[in-house]
């Protein structure tokens, strides 16, 4: 399979969202939310951001 890096991006961004909203996190992990906050500001690729969400969701 062909994995691009926009792919490997939105898994990422992914990764960090699930971390950072886990409900099984005692209190906020602000490292992830930091994280996940950080690489949607360095994506200026609107589609990026939109697949990640769609894997989110």
């Amino acid at each position: 399979a062909f994995i691009t890096k926009e792919m490997l991006i939105a898994s990422l961004l992914c990764n960090q969202y699930n971390k950072a909203t886990n409900p099984s996190n005692r209190q906020e992990d602000w490292e992830y939310i930091i994280g996940f906050c950080d690489q949607i500001n360095k994506e200026l690729e609107g589609w990026v951001f939109q697949t990640a969400l769609d894997l989110i969701n």
